[in-house]
């Protein structure tokens, strides 16, 4: 496991760890009603002070009036990503109650909570937050990630400090993938004594109702991890794909 973005906020909000053969932007925010950085009464370097959307009291209504900042991560060209953990520093910026946070991520749209608490800290005191990257979702990913979290308080001036925000994980050369070729087959027999209906990469006409084999293969380059596959079918004409399943 290494670094892979780090965001220590000591001159603005731009990453100030990226590591090889990834890119992240900047920690941006989402109609909150302030979104700065300075001290803020903390004897280390500058932190972020946020101030949640007017009406998001509770983490659930902080998901449904959309206050929260976020962040993106991307694996360059060529390369995949694996994630484990992402870490935060996070504290109350005064004592009134409650103030805290959940993170979601669009791996799945932003449905589910990765995580997320009541702050017990006030200012100057940290809350190390770590939420778990494990799932399938973050494995061998090609494309970007992003994740909010979301902040909510009593009032939009009961502001949420942060700071260092981490993603770690790994990264990886990602290869290629290609479909290059398809055979249908009679079910008549085993994997080895079955016939052939037709020639590699001839489409046939087959009864509804008569079981079919195909036979498919892949070529992919690189060590590629592991990844799933669904058959999927649609009828002539038609703009439906339906999923074969078993």
């Amino acid at each position: 496991m290494a670094v892979l973005l780090q965001y220590n906020l000591t001159s603005d909000f731009a990453a100030s760890t990226v590591a090889a053969n990834i890119s992240g932007g900047i920690v941006t925010n989402n109609l909150l009603a302030s979104f700065t950085r300075g001290t803020a009464g903390y004897d280390s370097d500058n932190v972020s002070s946020a101030g949640p959307t007017a009406g998001a009291t509770s983490a659930a209504l902080a998901v449904t009036n959309g206050s929260y900042f976020f962040v993106t991560i991307t694996p360059t060209s060529g390369n995949s990503m694996s994630l484990t953990t992402l870490t935060i520093n996070m504290a109350r910026g005064g004592s009134s109650t409650p103030r805290g946070y959940q993170v979601r991520s669009s791996v799945d749209s932003f449905a589910a909570s990765l995580g997320g608490a009541d702050l017990d800290t006030v200012r100057p005191t940290w809350t190390a937050v770590s939420i778990d990257l494990s799932g399938a979702g973050f494995q061998t990913v090609t494309s970007t990630i992003t994740f909010n979290i979301y902040v909510y308080s009593p009032s939009t001036g009961n502001v949420i400090d942060w700071d260092d925000l981490v993603i770690n994980g790994t990264t990886a050369a990602s290869g290629t993938l290609e479909q290059e070729g398809f055979r249908f087959r009679n079910d008549d027999g085993s994997e080895s004594a079955a016939t052939w209906l037709a020639a590699q990469d001839t489409n046939i006409i087959q009864p509804k109702t008569t079981n079919t084999r195909l036979r498919m293969l892949l070529n992919s380059t690189l060590n590629r991890g592991s990844e799933q596959y669904r058959l999927e079918y649609r009828a002539v004409g038609g703009s439906t794909w339906t999923a074969i399943t078993t």
